[in-house]
């Protein structure tokens, strides 16, 4: 079976110009995703610290980290002591490659608080617990919910509108 398929060269050049103007969109949009949804991520965990979206979900604090907490935090809410985490969440990008880099919401590993312990041990250590401490997940159970609302969904579909609206 034989197909052939005939344009005229008006319309076959708007084609080829709308293809060209798809091709240079997409890897734009898909950058701008990555930092609309990293964005999106530090808000969604600051929001659930601010909260205590989880906390119900938490064991309680020892009798020794409560009297810590007493005589040095601000306040007894997990995931705060002085506010240092919310203040060094960033949105950030690592470039893996020429051509890809991921965007992420979180802390730096060279970020310390005031007492030169770093940030992101004791998130690391909140989230996943060790030794006699238990485990306090914020991270991950805020990408869960981030996902199951159906954020991650309307970002991917805005970026599929903005590459449609190139089709001209």
């Amino acid at each position: 079976m034989r197909v052939i398929i005939y344009f005229y060269p008006v319309h076959l050049s708007r084609y080829l110009r709308a293809i060209g103007r798809i091709e240079r969109q997409t890897p734009i949009q898909l950058q701008n995703m990555g930092w609309r949804v990293a964005t999106d991520m530090k808000q969604l965990q600051i929001k659930n610290i601010i909260t205590q979206k989880f906390a119900s979900h938490y064991q309680d604090y020892s009798p020794w980290y409560k009297e810590y907490k007493r005589k040095y935090g601000t306040t007894m809410q997990f995931w705060v002591l002085r506010a240092d985490l919310i203040r060094s969440l960033i949105v950030n990008n690592i470039r893996r490659t020429k051509n890809e880099t991921v965007w992420f919401a979180g802390i730096p590993a060279h970020v310390t608080n005031s007492e030169g312990k770093s940030i992101a041990m004791i998130g690391r250590t909140h989230e996943y617990g060790i030794g006699k401490q238990p485990r306090r997940a914020l991270f991950g159970p805020s990408v869960v919910e981030y996902v199951n609302t159906g954020r991650f969904r309307k970002r991917g579909d805005q970026v599929l509108k903005t590459v449609r609206r190139n089709w001209r």
